[in-house]
C-alpha cells in the first residue's frame, strides 16, 4: 500500500510548508485591529471546517494540497495568535508549568514515537 515519494510530492510539500510563513506574519498585523479572540475563533474555526471538509468529500490531489494550505495557514496564524493571548490570561507561576509541563510532554512523545511507529508498521 505504501508509495515512494516522488519529485512532485516534495514540491507539494514544499507548498504546504510556506504557508507558515505568511501564516506567522499576518497576525501582527490584525493583532490589535481585530482583536485577539475573534482571530483565535476565527481561524480555528476555518482551519475545523476546512479539514472536516478534506475528511467527507473525496477531492483532486491539487485541490487537496490548496485546501491543507489554507489550514495550515489557519493553524499557524492561530497558533501565532494563542502565544500572544496567553501570557495576558495567566499568571506567570501558572504559565509556567503549563509551559514546562507541555515541553515535557512533548518531548517524551517525541522519543517514543519511533517506538509506537515500528510496532504500528508490523
Amino acid at each position: 500500500q505504501c508509495q515512494n515519494l516522488v519529485i512532485d510530492d516534495y514540491i507539494k510539500l514544499t507548498w504546504l510548508t510556506i504557508a507558515d510563513v505568511p501564516g506567522a506574519i499576518l497576525p501582527i498585523l490584525f493583532i490589535e485591529k481585530v482583536g485577539r479572540k475573534k482571530l483565535m475563533g476565527s481561524s480555528f474555526l476555518l482551519g475545523s471546517m476546512l479539514f472536516f471538509l478534506l475528511y467527507i468529500c473525496p477531492i483532486q490531489k491539487n485541490a487537496f494540497v490548496g485546501i491543507v494550505f489554507v489550514v495550515r495557514f489557519s493553524m499557524v496564524f492561530a497558533g501565532s495568535v494563542v502565544w500572544v493571548y496567553t501570557p495576558e490570561v495567566f499568571p506567570t507561576a501558572i504559565r509556567g508549568i503549563g509551559v514546562g509541563s507541555c515541553s515535557s510532554v512533548g518531548r517524551i512523545g517525541a522519543m517514543a514515537t519511533p517506538f509506537f511507529a515500528e510496532v504500528l508498521l508490523r
